[in-house]
């Protein structure tokens, strides 16, 4: 067989992208760009709770928000996400996008099911946790002063 028998099917959705910003801020070339010299730029989560995440890492790891290129709060039929960007560059985009769900209510059942299941408190790592980004820092104590007076848990 040659490369023509094996084309891959092609497949679009709207999943309602906003190509700029209300104020003409957003431009996927100037973001695309702005790639830090690690390289790698971003990391991407799904997320049955976008602005949740964003907040943790805001919160926990002094991120800024930034400005996404979806509807905000969630539109039926779209695509919804919180993007921040870390001290160092790097940009994480937590994203929630039930028009692809096979399944209705999939992300956040899936998501519900590791939450109700995950103990922390006991010391316990779960499989669902190799899915991590991983940082190099001189002291976790400002980290895990933040976890603490936030209530959350943590290993």
């Amino acid at each position: 067989l040659d490369a023509t028998a094996f084309q891959l099917a092609e497949f679009t959705q709207d999943d309602c992208r906003i190509q700029e910003d209300r104020d003409g801020s957003y431009s996927r070339d100037r973001a695309n760009s702005e790639a830090n010299e690690l390289g790698w730029n971003k990391a991407t989560f799904m997320s049955a709770r976008p602005k949740d995440a964003a907040d943790f890492a805001i919160s926990v790891f002094g991120a800024r928000e930034m400005t996404a290129p979806y509807p905000w709060p969630l539109q039926p039929g779209c695509t919804t996400a919180k993007w921040v960007s870390l001290p160092c560059g790097l940009r994480l985009h937590f994203v929630y996008a039930p028009e692809y769900e096979r399944v209705p209510g999939f992300i956040r059942n899936f998501t519900d099911t590791v939450l109700s299941q995950r103990e922390l408190e006991a010391g316990r790592f779960d499989q669902y946790m190799y899915n991590s980004v991983m940082f190099a820092v001189d002291s976790l104590d400002p980290i895990i002063t933040r976890l603490r007076a936030l209530a959350l848990p943590f290993l």
